[in-house]
């Protein structure tokens, strides 16, 4: 968890991962890489390399002003 005290103008998010991953805040997708199925026990839908870095833009209307919450 973590607060926000005023509104987000640009926001991305910058995960290290093997294989797929998807990135959630507030509940709602707003990340996936070489992840197709969500469900439980899927697997990625490609390869990367180990401790893969990937970056990506996050639409800024996904935090809210107050407590916020990030998952992947």
């Amino acid at each position: 968890h973590f607060s926000i005290a005023g509104a987000v103008s640009a926001a991305s998010v910058t995960v290290t991962h093997d294989d797929g991953v998807a990135v959630f805040v507030n509940g709602k997708e707003v990340m996936r890489k070489d992840v197709g199925s969500l469900a439980h026990g899927a697997f990625a839908t490609a390869q990367s390399a180990d401790n893969e870095i990937t970056t990506s833009a996050v639409d800024p209307s996904a935090f809210v002003v107050g407590d916020n919450v990030v998952a992947a």
